[in-house]
């Protein structure tokens, strides 16, 4: 049977809609040489000589500072594997954030997808715009196919396709890559799914093998893992289903297609997944939360409102009129506590990536309309969309969850929101459907009534704010009337206090009733038209008007395309590419390090760190980015070892460190002068402001107060390696920490070694003194150390990497063992006289993961080449286009 011509035409144009909506939100990036990342770099000193006082103001109020990865840890860690992969070796370390980490394993990066292949040509920046931009069209598409597959209208497929590729989640998280291209697959595993359920073939089992591992390769983690239970979910739906209607034997015949298909998916990303799952146990990530970490991450119910209101509390880009914290309104509607002791959780995890549920307001409307189609898979949507939310909460469904699942300790349950607003979007494709069938029964005045009370409701709620917003006084007596009767169980010294309140909230009170006044307006007029297009419908339905009513769809369509765009386009800015001499690493303070790196060759190179006033962001050359340079950075913004930010969290206290582990900038106090930033080779502190305790700078950039740099040395730094004349045994962690963070403590005589029995110790402990051996770098690789050591007279060698398993050691080439030394590093025993010492990293995990992703993926391209339909596929429901 021939396909109908302007139905063939139809799809082509929706297609091309979907492509052209991503082009349009990517524009710059695209067309115009923009770089596609959330802040441009060069706002920071000393970069910012390039730009002027005005221009860097601009800058910072375009920004998204509510993401940093993408710009301080994936374009650094993507120039350091180019390198790599240009010397002729596989990226599996990098030497250079802190005391070095697994680079391939940390997955982040997403180096195994195919998706990624762009990012490996040219400047990383100048293509995260073509990456974003497969994705979102891939969001779009997949999800148009899904809802046609589903028996969805054409003109309703669009409309909840372009609700998805335009939602606020994808949008929010455009610049986390790796997170919005693993949600992005979601409606390509589910549009899978769905076609395997009507077929039972093998092909379309594998084609969702396919996507889940494409799931897993994006490069995040919980998402993919919150995406693997929403799957699962649906093959269980599937499989009972199947078990009601057709019997025992199609339905165990269905579970064990999908069930291979699973692990051949998961085989398929073992190259990254083995990799990753040897690593993090090793590594900072807390793998197994307590409870109340846990649901000190979950969302709070208000997160609901973001469904209809982009910005009711504030917004990420530029400079927030309303921080967070100081937001009352926030505050007052916040019900998060903690379950052991049912205090309020404080402070608040508001993280705009996370509450960008945003749909709209018509999509949301639509929403709830689906519970009234024929469409089998609104039942599963609805039940998957409340479940997933009430997860995302940490409530007592995710707490029972994690009991019955204890994977989900490593997963904030926020994690859940991702998903909600794929369900949303098809339950809003499925409702557009509903209200635009001119042969429907649903009743379009009883849903415009509603609309206009809830109109009506929202519109006095808003003048209510917007009153107390004109009124300042009334608004700040009201505002610490109702937090001090919220607060008053959780915190009564606080909620007795309206001083304190008036002190912290009160500058904001104002701002914070007019936004969300602001934003409760533009809800209300717009359930008001949508009640207004709802009563037009039934007008246009004769066939005289079908041309007005294809105009009203048409129009309802289009501006939900044009808001949902501009909200994703402000929420997803790109800035002008550097000219040539014009980039972060182009001014004398990177020539001066990159000079002082090669003078320091032999020495295998040397940290540097910033400080500051105060504990604060580290602001000059922003951590990571002498990455390429082969500068270690004690700043550094990346996954790294389970024990090097332990001594950091001791000495100056838990203040000092961003999300626990990264150090921030360090107070220039006499805390610098200690044996703790000598033992980790901290040979350069950065700073923007002249600090006397320090002495004179060795370098000197000054071009104005928005780029002037001053460099200080630190010149008892040791080198990379070094000897000790005698090692002592640690007993505990803890009391290694007190030592080396001691005033006291010289790392150039004192020397712990961490799980060894005392005849290691009682055998090699030196009695000559080392200082007359010489110790340098003949030869360094990331995976690949040589070091010379002359005239030894018997002493332990101390490597200042940081410690993991798959490092083996070696004397003349010969094998031997190393041991964790004070904490973090790594130590052996060098016998007398000259050797070479070396140290090799062993990817045993790559290779065995790139064995089982070969064999999956030959059981894949047999399974789809032999594959055949098991039965006739059931008749697709009835679609109206």
């Amino acid at each position: 049977m021939s396909r109908n011509p302007r139905s063939t035409r139809q799809h082509v144009l929706a297609c091309l809609v979907l492509l052209a909506l991503p082009a349009l939100l990517l524009f710059e990036s695209l067309f115009l040489g923009h770089d596609f990342v959330p802040f441009d770099h060069r706002v920071f000193p000393p970069a910012s000589v390039v730009l002027d006082d005005a221009r860097i103001a601009e800058l910072r109020a375009e920004g998204n500072w509510d993401i940093t990865e993408k710009t301080m840890l994936v374009v650094p860690e993507f120039d350091v594997a180019k390198q790599e992969l240009e010397a002729g070796r596989i990226p599996h370390f990098n030497p250079y954030v802190r005391s070095g980490a697994p680079l391939f394993a940390n997955v982040l990066d997403g180096f195994a997808s195919p998706m990624h292949a762009p990012l490996y040509f040219g400047r990383t920046e100048a293509r995260f715009g073509i990456v974003a931009f497969i994705a979102f069209s891939l969001a779009g598409l997949c999800m148009f196919g899904f809802l046609r597959e589903l028996g969805v209208a054409l003109v309703a497929s669009l409309f909840g396709a372009i609700v998805f590729q335009l939602s606020g989640t994808l949008a929010a998280n455009a610049h986390f890559y790796m997170r919005m291209e693993t949600l992005a697959w979601l409606p390509a595993g589910f549009w899978a799914l769905e076609r395997h359920a009507k077929t039972g073939s093998w092909r379309s089992a594998i084609v969702f093998a396919l996507v889940l591992a494409l799931t897993w390769l994006a490069g995040f983690p919980p998402y993919a893992l919150v995406c693997c239970i929403a799957f699962g979910g649906r093959m269980a739906w599937i499989v009972i289903e199947g078990m009601i209607r057709r019997g025992v034997g199609p339905a165990a015949r269905s579970a064990l297609a999908l069930g291979t298909a699973t692990v051949l998916g998961l085989g398929l990303a073992a190259v990254q997944l083995v990799p990753m799952l040897d690593y993090f146990p090793e590594s900072q990530r807390n793998l197994s939360q307590s409870l109340d970490e846990l649901v000190s991450q979950g969302i709070d119910p208000l997160a609901l409102i973001g469904f209809a209101m982009p910005y009711p509390f504030g917004t990420t880009i530029g400079q927030a009129t309303v921080p967070v914290e100081h937001n009352p309104l926030l505050h007052w509607f916040w019900t998060r506590t903690s379950p052991s002791s049912g205090r309020l959780f404080w402070p608040i995890s508001y993280n705009h990536t996370e509450y960008a549920l945003t749909i709209g307001v018509l999509p949301l409307v639509c929403v709830i309309a689906s519970l009234f189609a024929r469409v089998r898979f609104r039942i599963f949507g609805s039940l998957a969309l409340v479940i997933a939310f009430l997860l995302a909460t940490g409530g007592v469904l995710f707490q029972a969850a994690t009991r019955a699942l204890p994977a989900l300790a490593s997963t904030p349950p926020s994690r859940f929101v991702g998903v909600c607003c794929f369900f949303a979007a098809v339950l809003a494709g499925i409702g557009f459907g509903v209200l635009v069938d001119r042969f429907q029964k649903l009743g379009r005045r009883t849903t415009a009534t509603l609309c206009i009370a809830a109109c009506a409701t929202v519109l006095a709620f808003a003048l209510a704010m917007r009153g107390l917003a004109d009124d300042p006084p009334h608004a700040l007596a009201h505002m610490i009337e109702k937090l001090g009767a919220h607060w008053s169980a959780s915190y009564p010294d606080v909620a007795g206090d309206p001083k304190q309140l008036e002190d912290w909230f009160g500058p904001y009170v104002v701002e914070s009733y007019r936004r969300f006044a602001n934003s409760l307006l533009v809800a209300a007029l717009s359930l008001f038209a949508i009640a207004i297009w709802l009563v037009s419908l039934p007008l246009a339905t004769d066939t005289r008007y079908r041309t007005r009513f294809v105009a009203l769809v048409t129009v309802a369509i289009a501006l939900t395309a044009g808001f949902r765009l501009a909200h994703a386009r402000h929420l997803a800015p790109s800035f002008p590419a550097p000219l040539p001499g014009k980039t972060i690493d182009s001014n004398p303070v990177v020539e001066f390090l990159r000079k002082q790196r090669s003078d320091h060759d032999a020495d295998g190179g040397f940290m540097v760190a910033r400080v500051a006033e105060q504990a604060s962001l580290a602001i000059p050359l922003p951590p990571n980015l002498l990455m390429k340079e082969h500068i270690r950075d004690l700043n550094s913004y990346a996954f790294v070892d389970a024990n090097s930010h332990r001594p950091f969290v001791q000495l100056y206290g838990p203040g000092q460190m961003v999300r626990q582990y990264w150090v921030q900038a360090l107070p220039a106090d006499e805390r610098l002068s200690r044996g703790l930033f000598d033992l980790m080779g901290v040979r350069y502190w950065l700073s923007t402001k002249r600090f006397e305790s320090l002495g004179e700078p060795v370098f000197t950039f000054e071009e104005g107060k928005h780029a002037q740099t001053y460099v200080y040395e630190n010149e008892g730094a040791l080198p990379r390696a070094w000897l000790v004349k005698q090692a002592k045994r640690a007993t505990t962690d803890d009391e290694v920490i007190s030592r080396i963070i001691a005033e006291d403590f010289d790392p150039r005589t004192e020397l712990w070694l961490h799980d060894v029995p005392p005849s290691i110790l009682s055998e090699e402990n030196a009695s000559a003194d080392p200082s007359g051996a010489t110790v340098r770098f003949v030869h360094d690789e990331p995976t690949s150390l040589r070091i010379a050591v002359e005239n030894s007279p018997g002493a332990w060698l101390v490597l200042s990497d940081a410690v993991f398993s798959h490092w083996n050691a070696s004397i003349d080439g010969q094998a031997t063992v190393w041991h964790r030394a004070n904490l973090m590093h790594r130590a052996l025993f060098v016998p007398p006289g000259t050797h070479e010492i070396g140290f090799d990293y062993d990817p045993t995990p790559f290779r065995y993961g790139g064995i089982a992703s070969i064999i999956a993926l030959v059981a894949c391209i047999v399974l789809f080449i032999v594959g055949r339909k098991k039965r006739t596929p059931e008749p697709a429901p009835p679609v109206l286009d």
